[in-house]
């Protein structure tokens, strides 16, 4: 009796499936790097990938706060200005929930999670903000409470980064923190 799996049969698996995926990925396009304009300094837990996601997603979940996309200059400094705040955000949470904000943003720049779990096809910075939206959607009103849980994840972190802006704070009406407060962190 012959036996139902040979290596011959696991080899000639293993290749062919090594063939298959090689040609959907040259089927898939070049192979490009992401990347976030001209970022300025280096971020203590994002990288670029993961800035390069937040800046596509902040548009559509913060919506009209920043500034409009015809001021380009402007829109650009206020993306990196709270893609720093988000960064020190981040830095500033235990080690145990700064490697679960790690796995969501991961997730979302691993090709194959943020086609099946987000919705989007290509890079973050070829999805339109529709795309981004209905992807945002989704998540807030999913069945999985783990898809719920990270787009509020997705929704405090962009919140704290954008409230914790100076400009913001003057948006709203808010002083700052208390004199004594800045005291006490600041020593001099």
């Amino acid at each position: 009796m012959k036996p139902l799996l040979t290596r011959r049969h696991f080899l000639r698996a293993g290749l062919a499936g090594g063939a298959l995926l090689l040609g959907v990925r040259l089927a898939w396009g070049p192979f490009a790097r992401m990347r976030l304009a001209d970022v300025p300094e280096q971020f203590k837990v994002l990288n670029e990938r993961t800035a390069t996601a937040l800046a596509a997603i902040a548009p559509a979940m913060l919506g009209p706060v920043l500034p409009p996309e015809d001021a380009e200059d402007a829109r650009l400094a206020a993306l990196h200005a709270l893609l720093k705040a988000i960064d020190q955000a981040i830095a500033a949470l235990p080690v145990p929930v700064q490697a679960e904000v790690t796995q969501l943003l991961d997730l979302l720049i691993f090709p194959l999670t943020r086609r099946w779990l987000a919705g989007i096809r290509g890079e973050w910075t070829r999805a339109s903000e529709a795309e981004i939206t209905d992807f945002l959607y989704g998540w807030r009103t999913s069945r999985f409470q783990l898809l719920r849980a990270g787009y509020q994840g997705l929704h405090q972190l962009l919140c704290a980064g954008w409230y914790a802006l100076p400009t913001s704070q003057q948006a709203i009406g808010y002083p700052g923190p208390p004199a004594h407060w800045l005291a006490a962190r600041n020593p001099t």
